[in-house]
């Protein structure tokens, strides 16, 4: 009843069609009364409660922090891999990653072992280059041979009629607060990671945050705009850069925004990390058309 009227509520018909298809379709007008923030934004920690075995595909710049930071993760990473054409099949990571010392060598996807029971879930990355590159949908392969054998799936694109049993990316087209346009003021103090490029190693930096307030004993929240934001065990994802499906802009999105802090804020904190993508910060103020506002 509540996603009833919330479809409705956002597409102002009556039309039963239209509204069960909205719903099916998870385009989520989020009010925070009634949605399950952590279910939405942080998936992975919403389906178990034991410590999850995984594969990542394939092996791109998202999956490269997975295999560079292991020691930050909440499930197991038991194999990693990719498509033969990438060159990156039979090569250890830490040959490829010459900062990494991850040992582990990269496998040819076409040869996993489906009926291996070592693992429980399939990370799968960003697929539209190597979709282009092989003339293969590889996350629709991966869907049904998950589906096949039982195994659970993370996308990092959405996925429109996902089943319960498979996760991805939210897709958010409107945020209501209760708030009337009050904003919370935050209590603990939050050191934020921006930049003006996609190479400045942005997230790795809020990786090494995480780390490094972690082992020093501090109580952290971290608000992830990135997929991976989950797998870290991080309190909050809104992946808001490559495919992203948070469809927000203007006083929604600084509502929606300050609203997932304030969450971060009620669990009492010695520190909240944040981030961003990249592009936030202009590199000039000569031009209107420097501003990165949109």
């Amino acid at each position: 009843a509540t996603l009833i009227i919330q479809a409705y509520d956002f597409l102002c018909t009556s039309n039963k069609e239209e509204l069960l298809k909205f719903i099916q379709n998870k385009n989520y007008n989020v009010n925070f009364i009634n949605l399950n923030w952590e279910t939405i934004l942080n998936p992975i920690a919403s389906i178990t409660s034991r410590r999850l075995k995984a594969i990542a595909f394939p092996f791109s710049k998202e999956i490269r922090a997975l295999a560079s930071n292991e020691d930050l993760l909440n499930l197991d990473i038991v194999g990693y891999y990719d498509i033969r054409q990438s060159g990156h099949v039979g090569f250890s990571i830490n040959k490829i990653l010459n900062y990494s010392s991850n040992t582990k060598i990269i496998n040819d996807i076409t040869k996993l072992d489906w009926t291996n029971s070592n693992f429980d879930l399939i990370i799968c990355g960003h697929c539209n280059q190597i979709n282009i590159l092989t003339k293969n949908n590889w996350l629709n392969e991966l869907l049904h041979s998950a589906n096949c054998h039982e195994k659970k799936l993370y996308s990092f694109d959405y996925i429109k009629n996902i089943s319960d049993n498979h996760l991805c990316i939210p897709k958010i087209n409107k945020y209501t607060g209760n708030t009337f346009g009050k904003m919370w003021n935050i209590e603990a103090p939050v050191i934020s990671v921006f930049g003006t490029s996609s190479v400045q190693g942005k997230f790795s930096l809020q990786l090494s945050l995480r780390r490094k307030f972690i082992k020093e004993g501090y109580s952290v929240a971290q608000i992830s705009t990135e997929p991976t934001g989950t797998i870290f065990g991080m309190d909050f994802t809104c992946p808001i850069g490559y495919n992203s499906q948070i469809n927000l802009s203007g006083n929604e999105a600084a509502l929606f925004f300050n609203e997932i802090v304030h969450r971060c804020d009620l669990k009492n904190p010695d520190i909240i990390i944040t981030g961003c993508q990249s592009a936030t910060i202009p590199h000039n103020l000569f031009h209107t058309s420097y501003l990165t506002f949109p």
